[in-house]
């Protein structure tokens, strides 16, 4: 099928969509964002394990991850951070990373990290997407017990050539 955006017309074959179900409670001093729903899944791009994205044709993406965070528990200042990690790794020159602030229940505890890049990636290169937080004055890594991710967080990979 073909999609048209602004007078352009574009085949969904350059396009792959995954979504999250529902709620992911995090643990740990990281998470790995696992998108359980694809609602446009092509060839381009194949989900290989609960959180890893795998790259079927080599060329220039743009990728986009909307990341709804929640503090659902801790009585503090929380900065959500998520990034795309490449092959595990994180890549300070093509890698964008986005930030929320919440506190909790009683100062709003919803935010939403808009996370996107555009990087040259090889077949069998895969992607994904990771969040820490950073408590109080604390530094990034902190335990995430009590935080989720939401449902409806997205991640979309668009072809460009």
């Amino acid at each position: 099928g073909n999609i048209t955006t602004n007078g352009y017309l574009e085949n969904t074959s350059n396009y792959a969509f995954y979504s999250i179900s529902g709620n992911q409670n995090m643990t740990g001093t990281s998470h790995l964002a696992s998108f359980q729903t694809s609602t446009l899944q092509t060839s381009l791009v194949t989900k290989t394990s609960n959180s890893r994205y795998t790259i079927n044709r080599a060329g220039y993406y743009r990728i986009i991850s909307s990341l709804h965070t929640e503090n659902t528990s801790i009585n503090d200042r929380v900065c959500f951070r998520g990034l795309f990690l490449k092959n595990g790794s994180e890549d300070n020159i093509w890698s964008s990373d986005a930030f929320s602030y919440t506190r909790d229940n009683d100062f709003g505890d919803f935010e939403t990290c808009p996370l996107q890049g555009v990087l040259e990636l090889a077949v069998n290169d895969y992607i994904e997407v990771e969040l820490t937080i950073k408590r109080g004055s604390g530094g990034f890594g902190g335990d995430m017990t009590g935080t989720q991710i939401r449902v409806r967080s997205n991640l979309t990979f668009q072809y460009l050539g």
